[in-house]
């Protein structure tokens, strides 16, 4: 314990619920529906991105991990990007001084704008979280197993350890939502535009 620093491990439970309606009647409905070119997503529960364990492939992620590391947060009493506590808390630059295309980088608040350095940097800091710091206990048992899911973020710095795990899943729900009410979007202007064509005919 003298010679190793402590690390603090966060952990999110959770479940997913992909509302999606069960028995042979509603399969009959959904098929009616595709034909008249609705989706209305009753279709193979494994096929679904956020059904068993494809969440966890999901939260892995660049886009997840980018996501979460480009969030502004409050660490000890100043506003700042989860990357940078990062960098700081795994002593990147100490380990960067041999690459001297990551000197001085540094991510600005509010800053959309990604150079090449950043996006390699960005993409060398997803590796290593993958490999070293974000962890799903749950992610070998079968799909119908996983009523409850887990997801783990280990780091050397508790409130980054909270931070991280936090924005992460809100960033996948966040993600869910969207995806889900843009589908219910576009079932909506289909079934618009056919009603106006069909109050057109009678």
């Amino acid at each position: 314990s003298l010679l190793k620093a402590p690390e603090y491990l966060a952990t999110i439970s959770f479940v997913t619920d992909t509302d999606k309606p069960e028995g042979s009647n509603m399969s009959a409905y959904a098929g009616l529906a595709a034909k008249f070119g609705l989706d209305l997503g009753m279709g193979n529960g494994g096929n679904d991105l956020f059904a068993g364990a494809n969440i966890f492939d999901l939260m892995g992620t660049r886009l997840m991990l980018q996501n979460t590391l480009l969030t502004p947060v409050e660490i000890e009493g100043k506003r700042d990007l989860l990357i940078n506590k990062f960098i700081e808390v795994d002593g990147l630059k100490r380990k960067w001084r041999n690459k001297p295309f990551h000197t001085g980088l540094t991510f600005a608040l509010y800053s959309s704008t990604l150079t090449r350095s950043k996006n390699n940097v960005i993409a060398e800091i997803c590796k290593l979280i993958r490999k070293k710091h974000l962890s799903f206990p749950d992610k070998g048992k079968s799909s119908n197993d996983l009523t409850l899911m887990s997801v783990n973020f280990l780091s050397k710095n508790e409130q980054l350890s909270d931070l991280f795990l936090t924005n992460l899943v809100n960033n996948v729900a966040r993600y869910y939502v969207n995806t889900t009410t843009s589908r219910a979007r576009a079932n909506l202007t289909v079934l618009t535009r056919q009603l106006d064509s069909v109050r057109a005919q009678l």
